[in-house]
């Protein structure tokens, strides 16, 4: 009698599968029906990818955006009110120097590069932290042949 029960056991999941698999069969017909009706049986697809993230600026590279922005504007605004013999001198002090900014650049996002002419006419380079670097402007009237030089800006 036990080998009965176990056996009718055993049995009983086998109907359980067998039922299962008559279910998939009968959605494979419908399918197939579907299909022979100009129809389409998928099953929805999920996209699983991460989008990209969009990348933000730091807030030091704001803030040498913008240094270099205010610098760039007031320069601008006081070149529009030279004439055609002046040019416009920035200068900075470095230690006892004194000195004629030519170019301004960037190489980091903190880090300020003067590229600069001494008294003598020597090229000099000054590099410091933008918020330690101080400019002061003045007008010189430039003598033919010479050319009034424009201050030059360079970022990274």
């Amino acid at each position: 009698m036990r080998e009965f029960d176990e056996l009718a056991k055993r049995m009983s999941k086998f109907d359980e599968l067998a039922e299962k698999v008559n279910e998939f069969d009968e959605v494979g017909k419908l399918a197939k029906q579907m299909g022979t009706m100009g129809l389409s049986f998928r099953m929805p697809s999920l996209d699983m990818s991460v989008p990209e993230m969009p990348r933000f600026p730091s807030f030091w590279e704001v803030q040498a955006e913008l240094f270099m922005d205010g610098l760039k504007d007031q320069i601008n605004t006081l070149e529009e009110s030279l004439s055609d013999d002046q040019e416009l001198v920035m200068t900075c002090w470095h230690g006892p120097e004194h000195l004629q900014v030519l170019q301004v650049s960037m190489p980091s996002r903190n880090v300020v590069a003067l590229h600069c002419i001494d008294a003598q006419g020597n090229q000099a380079q000054v590099t410091g932290h933008m918020n330690a670097v101080t400019f002061s402007f003045r007008v010189a009237t430039v003598s033919p042949p010479a050319k009034p030089r424009k201050i030059g800006f360079c970022m990274p």
